[in-house]
């Protein structure tokens, strides 16, 4: 069985994620290692560039994958009350017997 044909761009983008993120890391590093060698600055440039790496492809994968699946978060199922607790209302508690006095 086949797949919808709208479906297949998501898919792709979807499996390129991890190479995006992998990409913008290194990337960084790499200028961050010319800027160690070119002003003798070691380490702080690649620890610098890779931090601006990892947090730049983190916000990327993240958007992507917002992107990918709409929006939307998925949805945790919905349990009723614990046994022996009652349902409350905003107006008060509903589920409790009346009390006798």
């Amino acid at each position: 069985m086949s797949r919808p044909r709208d479906h297949w761009p998501s898919t792709s983008r979807s499996l390129n994620m991890g190479f995006e993120l992998a990409a913008a890391l290194a990337g960084f590093c790499l200028l961050g290692y010319w800027i160690d060698v070119r002003y003798d600055t070691a380490p702080w440039g690649l620890l610098i560039c890779a931090c601006l790496g990892l947090i730049g492809g983190m916000y990327n994968l993240i958007r992507t994958a917002l992107a990918v699946t709409g929006g939307r978060r998925p949805e945790s199922r919905k349990r009723g009350p614990a046994p022996g607790e009652s349902e409350r209302s905003e107006k008060g508690d509903r589920g409790s017997p009346p009390s006798s006095g």
